[in-house]
Formats: structure tokens, C-alpha cells, sequence
């Protein structure tokens, strides 16, 4: 039984992503691919291996197709930053090499 605090949502997107710290500016954005993401966080794919306790700023590039239940939320973040939690192998029939579980860093008020 998963233990999550935000329903999940499935939907596959492509966003360009990158570490956000003080050479911000310089980074390079990597390509990735978002499959389901919920109030709280995104799980995404890439072949670049951010390590958990990253933060990352990641956008949006182009449409994404949304899920059928996808009245109960808007789509993923076009824009944000997050921590990534957890990153693991992808299996073989994956395009990318790594999966991640970010959770969205809120802004404070």
C-alpha cells in the first residue's frame, strides 16, 4: 500500500531540467521526460544522474498529454524547483537511463 500524501496522476511531457545552485546561469539543461506527477512532485526519466538532496529547476518544452483524470489537477509544473529524492535505474525498455522522484519546493510568502 502506497503511503503518498498527494494522488498521483499519469501523463508523459518533456521538460529540460538542470541543478539549481550559484552557477545557475551556466548550466547546461538536460532533456527529460515527466510520466506522472501529482500536487506535491513529479516522477521524471533522463540520462543525466542527479543525486538525491539535488535541487533542480526544471521547465516545460512543448505539450504534454494528459491523463483522463487530469480535472482533478492541472498538468505538471511548467516551471519549478525541487528536490530530488530518490533516483534508480530505469529498466531496459526505458529511453532514458535513470528515473527520479522530485518533490516541488514551495515558495515561501
Amino acid at each position: 500500500m502506497e503511503k503518498r500524501a498527494c494522488e498521483r496522476q499519469y501523463c508523459e511531457g518533456n521538460i529540460a531540467c538542470t541543478s539549481f545552485n550559484s552557477n545557475f546561469g551556466t548550466n547546461q539543461y538536460r532533456p527529460a521526460k515527466v510520466l506522472n506527477y501529482s500536487q506535491d512532485g513529479i516522477y521524471f526519466e533522463s540520462d543525466y544522474a542527479f543525486k538525491p538532496r539535488t535541487y533542480i529547476f526544471l521547465r516545460g518544452e512543448g505539450k504534454s498529454s494528459q491523463s483522463a483524470n487530469s480535472s482533478q489537477f492541472d498538468c505538471f509544473r511548467t516551471a519549478a524547483v525541487g528536490e530530488v529524492k530518490w533516483c534508480n535505474e530505469t529498466s531496459s525498455d526505458s529511453f532514458y537511463k535513470y528515473g527520479f522522484g522530485l518533490k516541488y519546493c514551495e515558495p515561501y510568502l
